[in-house]
């Protein structure tokens, strides 16, 4: 059961809610009528973020983001916060040519992304307009993605895009700490597209509902995406497995994600008998204590394999997995299920530069 699902704590919780909501709305007050300054860089800006926090697919959605400009011969730095990173300040995950940082000063997700967009400059700062003006400044680049970046008003930005999670919108509209929310429904008009992930999970009625009620808050485009399994990769051997491989196998599941319940049920659609599924805290950094007691945990449940999430994968480090039981993490990417192109045109306009137009920064460090 999520935790803010749980009445009780919500009950209690409520007072602290209302002057969280106040205080955010007094600081969107104070940017609306531009009395907190707001840095603009000399390159097109890219947020995606959601109102609520965790689970919605930010992270995939900004990896597809990157590809589309990859695809378009542009030059994209992703900034992220770096959650569960033991380092702070400006860190370099990737200079767009070669990782140059650890998991433990990037963070999984940034880490996650540099792996799979070698091409891409990747920065974990957890002041992210600093993390993206430094891009801007020192990084031949076209544009800047923000990951998380709703809330992150500071930031100039010349695309909103918000996520949210179709299938738990509805369970629990309180805002932070006895709800999900971090800003409330009504901030989405600040947004220029909003996507609703999972949408392949969510019944017709709850999306139409969805639908009708974002379109009475903002002129925004309206988009449906989910996550799909696309393959199992070794984590030792880097071999790659399609997802029927693990059909009738018994599989032994672990994750530190926001949501592992969804993990866990993407694992039992695939067919596997799951003989034991353990969920960590999101972000969780796995140790070499963890990892040992998962294989034992794992052998006892007369498993035949391991599997874990990508982010999660990050920070199981392959000496460790030097074990005869396999460690395969799920790889899913992010699929817009309706408007595809429109999305992809609209971000394209913002960020396509004029054939006489000279590079944004001449610099490449």
């Amino acid at each position: 059961m999520h935790i803010f699902n749980r009445r009780w704590l919500t009950v209690w919780l409520l007072p602290f809610s209302l002057l969280f909501r106040l205080a955010v709305y007094l600081r969107n007050l104070l940017y609306d009528f531009n009395l907190l300054p707001i840095v603009k860089l000399n390159v097109p800006v890219i947020s995606v973020g959601n109102l609520t926090v965790g689970g919605t697919g930010k992270t995939p959605a900004v990896e597809y983001i990157a590809r589309l400009l990859l695809s378009n011969h542009l030059r994209p730095a992703i900034v992220t916060r770096g959650y569960g990173r033991k380092r702070h300040g400006t860190v370099v995950v990737s200079g767009g040519e070669k990782i140059c940082a650890t998991v433990d000063a990037s963070g999984d997700e940034a880490m996650q992304l540099a792996k799979r967009l070698q091409r891409a400059v990747v920065i974990a700062d957890e002041k992210k307009f600093r993390g993206a003006k430094y891009a801007s400044e020192n990084f031949q680049i076209d544009a800047v993605i923000i990951d998380d970046g709703f809330q992150h008003r500071k930031l100039h930005r010349d695309i909103d895009t918000v996520l949210i999670d179709a299938p738990s919108f509805f369970e629990n509209r309180w805002m932070l700490p006895a709800g999900p929310f971090r800003e409330p429904m009504g901030s989405v008009s600040r947004a220029h597209a909003v996507i609703f992930s999972n949408a392949k999970n969510s019944a017709s009625s709850k999306l139409e509902k969805l639908f009708h009620r974002t379109s009475n808050k903002s002129s925004a485009i309206l988009f449906t995406a989910s996550l799909a399994p696309k393959f199992l990769e070794n984590l030792s051997t880097g071999e790659h497995f399609p997802i029927s491989f693990i059909n009738e196998k018994k599989v032994f599941a672990t994750c530190g994600i926001a949501r592992p319940a969804r993990f866990f049920e993407e694992i039992k659609k695939c067919e596997a008998e799951v003989v034991e599924s353990v969920a960590f805290p999101d972000h969780h950094a796995f140790e070499k204590d963890d990892i040992i007691a998962i294989f034992e945990r794992a052998r006892e449940a007369h498993a035949e394999l391991i599997v874990i999430t990508e982010k999660d994968a990050t920070k199981w480090s392959v000496e460790m997995v030097a074990h005869p039981l396999p460690v395969l993490f799920l790889r899913v990417e992010f699929d817009l299920v309706t408007g595809a192109e429109a999305f992809e045109s609209t971000i394209m306009r913002r960020c396509r530069k004029p054939a006489s137009e000279p590079a944004a920064n001449p610099r490449i460090k």
